[in-house]
């Protein structure tokens, strides 16, 4: 059977745009990844002192809430973070499995509360039965999801309808898109907005390119970069005058969905433990005193042969330390998934709590797997990061 020339000249153009894609959003991520990770600790730091001022304050002091909006530009902070964090070169999304119809239930819900007052912008859901699950960050996805809600209705004036649609898809040597074969969701965005011209139709997905006159050309870069960080695939049909369809493809997952946690929550100031923060960075001192302020003794390391000397010389005393939080980065001496095995050797129950300043290691997505009982990033979520050191505490997970 003789092959379709049209068709193969399709896969052709199709690799070849896929290609200077992937090599944009590398040399982007090269500058991003540097970034990422100082303004983390620096976001780190802001936090908490805020946190520690709002201690000593009443809750209808002026100051207190000075300190309530600062904490809410913190979290606006934090948001562009995870955007720069996006285009990361070797940024790993942390994934768990989820269910995708919930995800996109969300997601369209709360656009359409946010984004669509007093127009005629109307949003239908179509999720077919049965879908399977996928293994993802969540909130990543959910970023895609909205910034391509929010680019259709931009492609709109005052009126329009953006369908949204998920189904199963399986994918084949027949089917002419870059992915491997196997299970997955196929999600489908549409708009019968402008549409799009077809010598810009290749360079929407480049970072900052944009023919809005308020954009800046993250969107749609951002979407792309996260997709194919989860080892999925992004396309676009378009045509001036009739609209735009995008189309995310994401690897089902057979897992099953895990039972929510309780998330961030109020920290009553009665932590007992003792921790050892590893870190090499000056927020770990204002995060060394927070915890302190909540009930734990915190020692400190700056890298991680220094934590296992540490270690090594408080385990054979009458107050070894119950929790370690160490950081994945190499700066000096052994890095995190390292000295989490030199401290297994020491003691095999050794509780180890992995951070980061953004997801570049593998480790991230997989930390039980080299040792560690659980994962959390900065800035630091202080009710979360309580609750995961008093869960370790309490043999509770």
């Amino acid at each position: 059977m003789t092959e379709d020339p049209e068709k193969k000249e399709k896969e052709s153009r199709q690799l070849k745009a896929h290609e200077i894609r992937t090599c944009q959003m590398e040399a982007v991520g090269t500058l991003a990844g540097g970034i990422a990770h100082e303004l983390n600790n620096l976001l780190t730091i802001f936090a908490g002192k805020i946190y520690l001022l709002k201690k000593y304050l009443a809750p209808n002091n002026f100051a207190y809430n000075t300190l309530m909006e600062l904490e809410q530009a913190m979290q606006q902070s934090k948001d562009l973070s995870k955007l720069i964090v996006s285009f990361s070169k070797g940024s790993i999304p942390v994934t768990g499995t989820i269910s995708i119809s919930g995800l996109l239930q969300s997601v369209v819900v709360s656009f359409l509360k946010t984004n669509t007052d007093n127009s005629r912008i109307k949003s239908y859901l179509h999720v077919h039965n049965n879908l399977w699950h996928i293994k993802v960050d969540e909130g990543q996805i959910s970023r895609v999801i909205n910034n391509l809600l929010l680019n259709a209705k931009e492609a709109m004036s005052s009126e329009g309808i953006i369908d949204v649609r998920a189904e199963n898809f399986l994918k084949t040597k027949d089917t002419d898109i870059p992915l491997t074969d196997g299970c997955y969701i196929k999600i489908t965005i549409s708009d019968n907005g402008t549409g799009i011209c077809k010598e810009n139709l290749n360079k929407i997905f480049m970072p900052f390119f944009t023919t809005r006159p308020k954009g800046h050309g993250l969107g749609l870069a951002t979407a792309y970069s996260i997709v194919k960080k989860h080892n999925g695939f992004m396309d676009v049909e378009s045509e001036p005058g009739k609209g735009t369809c995008f189309y995310i493809y994401l690897p089902a997952s057979v897992e099953t969905i895990p039972s929510a946690n309780c998330g961030e929550s109020i920290c009553p100031p009665d932590g007992k433990g003792k921790i050892l923060l590893v870190d090499d960075d000056i927020s770990r001192n204002d995060i060394g005193e927070i915890l302190g302020s909540l009930g734990f003794t915190v020692d400190y390391a700056v890298n991680g042969n220094e934590a296992i000397e540490r270690y090594k010389c408080m385990q054979s005393t009458a107050t070894p330390y119950d929790v370690v939080i160490i950081g994945l980065a190499r700066r000096g001496g052994a890095d995190g998934t390292e000295a989490v095995g030199e401290l297994l050797k020491i003691n095999p129950h050794a509780k180890a709590i992995a951070a980061y300043g953004y997801s570049n290691e593998e480790a991230m997505s997989n930390y039980a797997n080299y040792g560690f009982k659980a994962a959390t990033g900065k800035p630091y979520m202080i009710g979360e990061l309580y609750n995961t050191i008093n869960r370790l505490i309490n043999n509770k997970g």
